[in-house]
């Protein structure tokens, strides 16, 4: 246009942009892409998280538990077990006839 008619142009700004079904779907297709890599990310993101907390966590009880005895740990896992049975409804208590019950603390 400038030799023709002697005007420079310095910038385009199309008003109503307008596009073919096939830019419109080829646009689609992409962003569908975008968002499908962005969630499976999130979702690496985030199981990566859990996995670290879960390592905190249990790194953490091991170490709470290094001093302690495996006969104190037993005995406390069995009294877990039935501080947990007790009170349940579907939880039958069998004691064999004869036999005292006791139980001892270590």
């Amino acid at each position: 246009m400038e030799k023709q008619y002697g005007i420079t142009v310095t910038s385009v700004q199309l008003l109503r942009p307008t596009f073919t079904k096939e830019a419109l779907a080829g646009l689609s297709e992409k962003q569908a892409i975008q968002a499908i890599a962005e969630g499976k990310l999130n979702a690496a993101r985030s199981e990566a998280e859990a996995i670290e907390t879960i390592a905190r966590a249990t790194k953490n009880q091991a170490d709470m538990l290094a001093g302690i005895s495996d006969t104190k740990l037993a005995y406390t896992a069995k009294m877990t077990l039935y501080g947990n049975l007790k009170g349940q409804p579907n939880v039958i208590w069998v004691i064999p006839d004869n036999k005292d019950l006791t139980v001892t603390a270590k």
